[in-house]
């Protein structure tokens, strides 16, 4: 009596030719009309540390908390704020899991809204989604690659010499450098990249840790619990709730990578 196989493995069972066996991820891509380009070296594993690299939520609020702190809401914004952007931006991601399993493409939001419109109206859904995905990667990359790195590079050096003061020219020129070096690395050492997103993730989560208990040990002066959770301050002349969706705005910033 013949045995029975799952369809993926008699797939893979009959694409042996040439002695190249295919991943399973391979054979779904094929099934879906699809074919794998590049080889498949990342882990989940490093797939969560790319993600969390990218996203770097810790350091991302540290830059922008300022705002519901002092101005929408104080530190009820700071808190619960943070907590609203979380619920707000799994639903997002969600949808866009969903998507993304549907239509596996490199395209990513235009395709999607390609493969979900109207046959009337794809091409210019396509487009419209499609430059605004790129203006809006290109300025996330602008903001985050001069606020992130190219001025701590200057502030390290005004670290080690009061006197300097770096100008713009120069913050940008360091920009440039930060992008090369990112480039340069994508392009001639890509088997790296695994081993180096690991390596990135565990930093990231030591320094972490080592700044917010280091923050916690050396501060004189603690605050009490209502300050913190209850008492609400609202400087911007808009309504409380106004202000605290404002507040929620800087707070969704930690997450949109």
């Amino acid at each position: 009596m013949p045995s029975e196989t799952s369809p993926v493995k008699a797939l893979n069972t009959q694409l042996t030719m040439s002695e190249k066996v295919l991943s399973t991820d391979e054979l779904l891509l094929q099934v879906q009309g699809y074919k794998g380009e590049l080889p498949r070296q990342f882990s989940a594993f490093v797939m969560l540390s790319l993600a969390f690299s990218i996203t770097n939520s810790w350091i991302g609020y540290s830059a922008v908390f300022i705002t519901p702190l002092f101005w929408c809401g104080g530190g009820p914004t700071v808190i619960f704020g943070l907590l609203v952007a979380v619920v707000a931006y799994s639903l997002i991601n969600a949808g866009l899991a969903e998507l993304a399993s549907a239509y596996p493409s490199k395209g990513g939001q235009y395709h999607f809204a390609y493969m979900v419109s109207s046959e009337k109206y794809r091409p210019v859904v396509s487009f419209v989604i499609g430059w605004l995905s790129v203006i809006a990667w290109s300025y996330y990359s602008l903001c985050r690659h001069i606020l992130r790195y190219a001025q701590i590079i200057g502030s390290l050096a005004t670290f080690s010499n009061p006197n300097y003061t770096a100008d713009q020219w120069q913050v940008y020129l360091l920009y440039v450098l930060v992008k090369i070096l990112a480039t340069s690395i994508v392009c001639f050492l890509p088997k790296a990249i695994p081993k180096s997103e690991i390596d990135f993730f565990i930093c990231n989560i030591t320094a972490f840790f080592v700044l917010f208990i280091t923050c916690l040990a050396v501060s004189r002066g603690k605050r009490s619990f209502g300050m913190v959770f209850t008492d609400y301050v609202n400087l911007t002349e808009w309504s409380n709730g106004t202000a605290f969706m404002i507040g929620v705005g800087s707070c969704m910033y930690t997450f949109a990578a």
